[in-house]
């Protein structure tokens, strides 16, 4: 099952009233689907969820919306975190049920490149196994945004995939001072630029860390 529930209340544009809100609080509406589906097939179906929503989710009510979001997912109690802010990834397990999120930016990803950043975070549970990490975190081959024709379009797997064997079957990871580069590069059409973008294999990608 794949969700986004309702972001007006969640949102840092608004009175977020968060997951109290009359539009967000239809969250709950969604996790009681879940169980209902869950009892009604003796625990079979769904296997996976996948939530989406904007990044205010994470400091919404004083940061106690996402807090409610892991423990209505897993039926179990989650911790605050030591620093009372919540990492841009991460994961938790309760009660058989793995959970991991992670945020994404959304104009590096689909047939279009977007002028706008649109951050937004993807939580996957996993009700049957511990795949939610594999999903949510494993590093895949990519597909390049860029054609001769300068135009955004998925290419066929032998023009549009970056070499696996290049690649090592690791995502690129991306330097953090060099996020700018790569949407200026991207907008600009400049692959050389938007390539150069990318750190190297192995390097820390600050946004697992659960400092603030």
């Amino acid at each position: 099952m794949t969700f986004g529930s309702p972001c007006q209340n969640l949102s840092n544009i608004g009175k977020r009233e968060g997951l109290t809100g009359s539009q967000s609080s239809l969250f709950y509406h969604a996790i009681r689907i879940i169980e209902e589906m869950r009892c009604a097939t003796n625990g079979t179906y769904p296997v996976i969820a996948v939530w989406e929503n904007v990044m205010g989710a994470f400091s919404s009510n004083k940061r106690l919306d996402f807090k409610a979001v892991l423990e209505s997912f897993t039926n179990t109690e989650i911790l605050m975190p030591d620093s009372e802010v919540w990492a841009n990834a991460g994961m938790v397990r309760g009660n058989g049920v793995d959970v991991a999120w992670r945020l994404l930016d959304a104009q590096y990803w689909g047939r279009h490149t977007l002028a706008q950043r649109r951050r937004r975070i993807f939580l996957v549970a996993d009700f049957g196994g511990s795949r939610a990490t594999e999903i949510v975190f494993k590093a895949r081959d990519l597909q390049s945004v860029f054609t001769s024709c300068g135009k955004s379009r998925l290419s066929s797997a032998i023009t549009s995939r970056i070499s696996t064997q290049n690649a090592r079957w690791r995502i690129p990871i991306v330097r953090p001072f060099q996020e700018r580069r790569m949407r200026s590069t991207a907008k600009e059409r400049n692959e050389k630029g938007f390539h150069r973008s990318f750190g190297r294999i192995g390097d820390p990608f600050p946004t697992y860390s659960q400092d603030p």
